[in-house]
């Protein structure tokens, strides 16, 4: 059973990959309970009504920020010492937030709020459900996130993919977009039917009796076990290990989810101390038992067989949500994606354009690259060092400075197009390949086009480059996961001329995906891997 939903969600994700394919059911702009309570109507509004619902609106903002800017100020929350420092770091690293994202899901938090007011108050359920329903649109509206030109007309005619991912569609632009939402295969199963997350075997009114879910530390304890080194004596017959780190190259081009976090003046992230709120260790000088609705930490037991009592509590805050329409309509909540929803090779260029500005020579239309040092190197090039971009030129230090890496202290840290650069050596090494491959292309095209400009040469080699991914993903990858029956039979292959392009398709990642199936590979790497060199290669296969 496992394996048929494991390769129903790859092959409705790239299908809808190569042909740009619909979702299998549309969203309305409007919200529908998956509960269906029923809820008186009127078909008043009167000014009073739409004044209140600005008062909460305000509350609601003001509640996020002040939190925020008094769990900021009480920086000292943990001791030097505290044996999950550094794990601490390396996860505000791994779901790591933008600014941008960080404001589009503060629009979200208001119409969730506003969501669950309206469900539980019939004073303004007339708004939700009558004829004057525009009104509340309005408001919501006025409250939505907007970026400044960011309506921007599409030139079909250009034959460049944005960076962000938008313009693919010329009716609905923004569809796949950065700081998108994810779609669903299966509605959202939450405990009040909008937000919250379920604490039950079940959420639904129809049954009486349910269990309580277990603790999750407990759960992977029971199920888990920390892994153990694996000596690998022959390579496999089928499939080497570069299976799994492409499964985990293809996650991080498609997908980037980031925690609510705490962000400081100077644009640091910080993970919310959750934990430390929960126990009343604010500092002095502010608020105390601060609360964070975000926070859901997790409690240890004292014999935890990992930390016995040494701690008690895991920090663990929610992933960013996201306006459910460009309008931020009232409805459940969702998840923002703050990756292209495309294959575009974002993993290497980014999905912001100040991003990818940030990583362009602009000479010859080549990415920025360190070098090799030692007594036994090449020379050869390598992604820029977080060093060198926090020191380069304006493009750099407007992006860069904002962002820490948590092995700094241990070695080199690198920035490329995705945060998970850092995240597995094999990562770092895929986007090195990558890199260099970028700007090979764009050596030979200049030697073959004198004429071309930085801009002409970077879009072409960048074309190549996301062209040569996705054959490796669809025709060598893909056909190893799902199985080569299932991808003749659902015509995957990207040479086949009946995946043409169809305009009334949406391509926005699954959530399925992002959270779950996707991240398979992550159960496939060995402890220590395991690199084969030619030499031995051939001794293994002529032995």
């Amino acid at each position: 059973m496992y394996n048929f939903i494991f390769d129903l969600i790859f092959i409705n994700l790239f299908i809808k990959t190569v042909k740009t394919e619909n979702f299998i059911k549309n969203f309305n702009d409007g919200w529908h309970s998956p509960q269906k309570d029923k809820i008186i109507t009127s078909s008043t509004t009167n000014t009073k009504d739409v004044q209140e619902l600005e008062l909460i609106i305000n509350q609601i903002q003001k509640l996020i920020n002040q939190t925020e800017e008094n769990l900021i100020l009480s920086s000292s929350f943990y001791s030097p010492l505290d044996p999950l420092v550094s794990a601490r770091k390396l996860w505000s690293e791994h779901a790591y937030s933008f600014p941008k994202a960080k404001q589009i899901a503060t629009s979200a938090y208001i119409s969730i709020e506003l969501t669950k007011i309206l469900k539980g108050n019939n004073k303004f359920s007339n708004v939700l459900y009558s004829k004057n329903q525009h009104i509340i649109n309005n408001i919501l509206q006025k409250y939505c996130y907007k970026e400044e030109n960011e309506e921007e007309n599409c030139e079909m005619s250009s034959p460049y993919r944005k960076i962000d991912g938008r313009c693919n569609n010329s009716q609905k632009p923004l569809l796949g977009s950065t700081f998108s939402s994810f779609q669903r295969l299966l509605e959202a199963d939450y405990s009040d039917g909008i937000s919250e997350p379920r604490k039950s075997s079940s959420s639904s009114k129809k049954f009486s009796s349910s269990i309580s879910l277990p603790n999750v530390r407990l759960l992977s304890n029971l199920l888990f076990r920390e892994p153990k080194a694996i000596k690998l004596n022959s390579p496999p017959t089928t499939a080497n290990s570069l299976i799994a780190h492409w499964s985990a190259l293809i996650h991080t081009d498609l997908v980037h989810i980031g925690s609510t976090q705490l962000i400081t003046e100077h644009g640091e992230n910080r993970l919310i101390p959750c934990c430390a709120i929960e126990n009343g260790l604010g500092a002095p000088d502010i608020e105390q038992h601060l609360f964070h609705p975000e926070c859901y930490s997790i409690n240890l037991s004292i014999d935890d067989p990992k930390f016995r009592g040494l701690i008690n509590c895991f920090d663990y805050s929610r992933t960013l949500p996201s306006p459910r329409t460009e309008n931020c309509s009232l409805g459940q909540r969702e998840q923002l994606n703050q990756a292209t929803s495309f294959l575009d090779a974002s993993f290497l260029y980014g999905s912001l354009a100040e991003q990818t500005n940030s990583l362009r020579s602009f000479k010859n239309g080549k990415l920025i690259s360190s070098r090799e040092n030692g007594p036994n190197s090449l020379s050869k090039e390598l992604p820029p060092t977080l060093e060198m971009l926090k020191n380069g030129g304006k493009n750099q230090k407007l992006f860069w400075n904002n962002y820490f890496c948590s092995s700094g202290n241990f070695g080199i840290c690198f920035g490329g197009g995705n945060v998970q650069i850092n995240f597995l050596p094999s990562l770092t090494a895929l986007n090195t390949i990558f890199l260099r491959q970028h700007n090979s292309i764009a050596t030979h095209l200049f030697k073959l086009n004198k004429d071309w400009t930085d801009e002409q040469l970077f879009q072409e080699s960048r074309r190549i480059i996301i062209a040569q991914l996705q054959i490796i993903t669809f025709n060598e990858w893909l056909p190893l996961i799902i199985g080569k029956e299932n991808w003749i039979k659902f015509k995957l292959d990207v040479f086949n001329e009946e995946n043409g392009y169809t305009l009334s398709e949406n391509p926005t990642t699954l959530n399925e995906y992002a959270t779950t199936v996707g991240l398979f590979s992550s159960q496939c790497l060995n402890q220590n891997l395991h690199i084969w060199n030619l030499m031995e290669f051939h001794q293994w296969k002529n032995r």
